[in-house]
């Protein structure tokens, strides 16, 4: 059995903000990245965590990933609506 990682949601958001931007993205779409995938780990949806990253890596160096593609959303519906529940570490499934 692997041993867990247990990480921070503030220097993780960080880093993986940081890998983003590097990857080409723009400050606001790399914190917007950053934010949502650390979300998902906090939310208990580490399938679509900063375990993502990898796959996002692999997909930019195939041409396959639009770099700096924000686009106007809709606000989420309040039954939609994202909480944290209080927690502040992110077990990322990595």
């Amino acid at each position: 059995m692997a041993d867990t990682l247990v990480f921070q949601a503030g220097p993780l958001t960080r880093a993986i903000e940081a890998l983003v931007a590097a990857g080409g993205s723009e400050p606001r779409e790399a914190k917007l990245v950053a934010d949502n995938l650390v979300t998902a780990n906090l939310t208990g949806h580490d399938s679509h965590g900063v375990g993502m990253i990898p796959r996002y890596i692999d997909a930019l160096l195939e041409g396959g990933l639009e770099r700096t593609a924000i686009r106007p959303q809709r606000s989420m519906p309040a039954r939609c609506s994202r909480s944290t529940a209080g927690r502040d570490t992110a077990r990322p499934s990595v």
